[in-house]
């Protein structure tokens, strides 16, 4: 693959019509013991399609698809795509109260929570839109710093680019197998594993749920070469007992944001360190395989050429290599805006350069060290949870008067939410009442792990506000409220 494949912009229609052209009959998805051609596969993609243009879906229109990771989902995504409709995947396990803010937020004119409402049309090849790279793909919603999820406007080359970036820093080729137990309605899942596969012309062993005592044998039933796992699952997959076939397998790289070398000895698998956003179509930083040298804390160098990163001190100036500052990253096929959120776009957006709130340094030579998040946002188990929504959606309980939530490590979910909460004068809500009204509100993975309820304002700063350094310094899941034990005993909800 040369650096001029790698940088050429395309819809994902193109780039997929390209692949589909180019090895009609070569293997793509692999998903229930059945496999597909891309040209089988593209019979379906079309159905679709097509499907969409009888209901009455028309390019440049906004459609809501809440189905679990698995092949409808996939064949939908592609099919709006080809369509040049704008899709707007959503978790599924979010509640109704947050589907609807999403399905209002971007303003989607249909939405699809059954694959039955779009029942499948001609083969033939639907009519070709009039779609250039830089318009609108997908509306993704992200939670940041803010209270509700943000909408990511991606562009279409953001899919082609990333895919044959990636394909081409890990040494993909048409013979490789990609593992996906991520999620297809995340960018990880969507651009950072169907499109290099796509790319390379390789398969794509699609898992809807990543289960530890599954994996290995996912792995070398379907053959497969390659893959993303998030630091949770390395921690689940290590929490097995030793067994005789822990090297019997085929896969020889995984990706991940850290590389744990006992992970890498017990089961002979080489892991590559990788940093990317939402904001930025799934692009990012990633090392090449086969490094022997895996500095603590190194993600890797920009990719493609074209990308470009700058550590930033809060002052604006370039910080010195090696010395901790906010990351900035630029490409040409990064976030549109923030849909129908002008002030974030231009809080994050600045000539190209996207503020990603991350703690980084850089060595100058374009290595890439992440050191943590300047935004309260948890990262639990892959997912990205906003703080300040726990914090928006336990405030609105009546009893409550003060409440911050914040991140605490944990050894096999990355961090856990937790929630420092004060009760308003009088009250008497414990932690597992406020712990049931959370679970009716937000998505269970959401929702804190620990709650401590505490007597009293909570610790302020000069100004008033929560000092949420000493919060997070005292947030220990030892003397807080566990769900996770709460339920164990049987004593939750």
């Amino acid at each position: 693959m040369t650096d001029a494949d790698i940088h050429m912009a395309q819809t994902v229609g193109d780039f997929w019509d390209e692949r589909v052209a180019t090895t009609p009959d070569a293997p793509f998805l692999l998903f229930e013991g059945v496999t597909e051609t891309f040209a089988s596969f593209d019979a379906v993609v079309n159905e679709a399609a097509n499907g969409f243009l009888a209901a009455g879906v028309e390019p440049g229109d906004h459609v809501g698809l809440v189905l679990p990771s698995g092949r409808d989902l996939l064949r939908f995504e592609l099919g709006l795509l080809k369509l040049g409709a704008v899709m707007v995947p959503m978790i599924d396990t979010l509640t109704p109260a947050e589907i609807s803010y999403v399905v209002e937020h971007s303003e989607a004119s249909l939405v699809v929570d059954d694959p039955a409402q779009v029942p499948p049309c001609s083969s033939e090849p639907p009519p070709r839109p009039e779609l250039g790279p830089l318009d609108p793909m997908a509306i993704m919603y992200t939670s940041g710093s803010t209270g509700k999820p943000k909408g990511v406007v991606q562009p279409h080359a953001g899919f082609p680019t990333a895919g044959r970036a990636i394909a081409a820093r890990l040494g993909v080729g048409a013979g490789e197998n990609y593992l996906c137990t991520i999620p297809l309605f995340h960018t990880a899942g969507f651009h950072q594993l169907v499109g290099p596969a796509i790319a390379a012309g390789a398969r794509l062993t699609l898992v809807p749920k990543f289960s530890r005592s599954e994996f290995w044998d996912q792995v070398r039933a379907n053959g497969a070469t390659v893959g993303i796992v998030m630091p949770a699952q390395m921690a689940i997959l290590m929490s097995s007992p030793p067994d005789h076939r822990d090297r019997d397998h085929t896969l020889r790289v995984l990706a991940s944001h850290f590389r744990p070398e006992d992970f890498c000895r017990r089961f002979g698998v080489d892991v590559v360190t990788i940093w990317a956003m939402t904001e930025i179509s799934g692009l990012g930083t990633i090392s090449k395989p086969g490094a022997d040298l895996h500095p603590d804390k190194f993600v890797g160098t920009p990719m493609p050429a074209e990308s470009e990163v700058r550590i930033v001190n809060p002052d604006g100036t370039e910080a010195a290599p090696m010395e901790l500052g906010e990351l900035w990253y630029r490409h040409p096929h990064g976030m549109l805006e923030y849909y129908r959120n002008p002030e974030a776009t231009a809080a994050s957006l600045e000539d190209g350069w996207v503020k990603t709130g991350d703690l980084c340094a850089g060595d100058g030579e374009g290595g890439v060290y992440f050191h943590g998040r300047i935004k309260n946002v948890i990262k639990r188990a892959g997912e990205n949870i906003s703080g300040e929504e726990v914090e928006g959606t336990m405030i609105e309980h009546p009893e409550v008067a003060e409440c911050v939530v914040v991140g605490v490590s944990d050894p096999i979910y990355t961090e856990e939410v937790h929630a420092t909460v004060s009760r308003q004068p009088g009250s008497t809500l414990g932690a597992a009442e406020l712990d049931a009204y959370c679970r009716e509100q937000l998505a269970a993975w959401k929702a804190p792990r620990y709650i401590e309820v505490i007597e009293g304002e909570l610790p302020k700063l000069a100004n008033g506000k929560p000092d949420r350094v000493s919060i997070r310094a005292a947030a220990s899941p030892e003397s807080a409220w566990d769900h996770s034990a709460e339920t164990a005993s049987g004593r939750a909800r």
